[in-house]
């Protein structure tokens, strides 16, 4: 169990309330049933709960006292990835950790906000200056996050992304790129390098990869996917691949964007202009100033709870992209590590979630005292 200790908010309600929302299966495009179960739940306890819709048949979920603006909106998403497997997703407890799919990224983060809140509206009947935002979507298209900031204004933002309860007032740029190669189908025996989809896929993909390590040598770089088509016994005609690229606070997006593009136009490859290009996701990075209002404001309520401060930047792509293209400062801020999350042994530490619930509470007091 979690160590003994003074809770500001309702530990055993927020350890249940996490596993409750790990057991229901929520990927991308299927969050209706933790929908359900996230506004019964805020319903149940008196928060104004208010519905974005965002594409006919999946809402945001917004608890504020007024529906366009706030002076703090807190953002979470309670979408996760897909299952790994469908028998062993759900949650389950040790005496330290709480693990499952979603437990750092970011049903944790998102049950102590909705802790966070709870607590204050028991003791304030009313939410004050300050917004919660549960969004859909944010693992593939980010459609939630577009959604809000079209319904919702505020000046800053808190994302409880994973960050191991690090403040992350800096935030990576990300460009998500579709290749698409073509060939000549034939029969497998009339196999040529000139007509193979997959060989000018690979060609592309390990020139790119020498790109990147010369020109973008702090970018971090994935190859996400690579698909031929099923061709059975023949030279496939066609091959896919999807390629993440995270970039630092300050990288250029823009100008990486063109050198990407000139790139691919230079390649030589057995048959000429057999690669196409097209940038799914563009996300500019940015840098807010630790003396800045919001990072100042999370350091002082450390202060006040006797919490280490720490600050790095967020190196993954997040809604706080979509939040920062539209106007919000949002800081990133959460329960959780990246380096746990969309694996298999994704979990979150009980304590950290505790923190990170106390600390939401903090903010939003120290908000409404202002």
């Amino acid at each position: 169990m979690s160590a003994s200790r003074t809770c500001a908010v309702n530990q055993e309600r927020l350890e249940t309330l996490l596993c409750d929302m790990i057991d229901i299966y929520s990927p991308s495009g299927k969050e209706l049933d933790v929908l359900i179960f996230i506004e019964k739940y805020l319903k149940r306890r008196g928060l104004p709960v208010h519905r974005i819709d965002v594409d006919g048949r999946r809402y945001n979920i917004l608890v504020a006292d007024r529906f366009d603006e706030s002076d703090l909106v807190f953002v979470g998403h309670c979408d996760t990835v897909s299952a790994w497997d469908l028998d062993s997703f759900r949650s389950v407890e040790t005496d330290d950790t709480i693990a499952g799919l979603g437990a750092a990224d970011m049903k944790g983060g998102c049950a102590a906000m909705m802790e966070a809140f709870c607590t204050f509206f028991e003791r304030q009947r009313s939410l004050g200056h300050v917004a919660l935002a549960l969004v859909v979507g944010e693992e593939e298209t980010g459609d939630g996050a577009e959604a809000l900031v079209q319904h919702h204004r505020s000046p800053w933002a808190l994302v409880g992304e994973p960050t191991e309860m690090k403040t992350s007032p800096g935030h990576f740029g990300y460009i998500e790129i579709e290749l698409a190669a073509s060939g000549r189908r034939a029969h497998a025996s009339q196999a040529g390098r000139e007509h193979n989809a997959v060989l000018s896929m690979l060609t592309a993909l390990m020139e790119f990869g020498k790109f990147v390590e010369s020109e973008l040598s702090n970018a971090i770089y994935n190859i996400r996917d690579v698909h031929s088509a099923d061709a059975g016994f023949a030279v496939p005609d066609r091959c896919s691949a999807a390629i993440d690229l995270h970039l630092s606070p300050d990288a250029p997006v823009g100008k990486i964007v063109v050198a990407i593009e000139e790139f691919f136009e230079n390649l030589e490859l057995p048959r000429k202009n057999a690669i196409d290009i097209n940038f799914q996701t563009v996300h500019h990075g940015y840098e807010l100033p630790v003396e800045s209002y919001l990072p100042a404001l999370i350091k002082s309520v450390h202060q006040q709870q006797g919490l280490a401060f720490d600050a790095a930047p967020f190196t993954s792509h997040s809604d706080a992209n979509v939040l920062w293209a539209a106007g919000i400062k949002p800081v990133v801020f959460g329960p959780g590590s990246l380096s746990r999350a969309h694996t298999q042994d994704e979990c979150v530490a009980r304590k950290e979630l505790i923190d990170a619930a106390e600390m939401y509470l903090g903010i939003i007091e120290a908000i409404n005292r202002e």
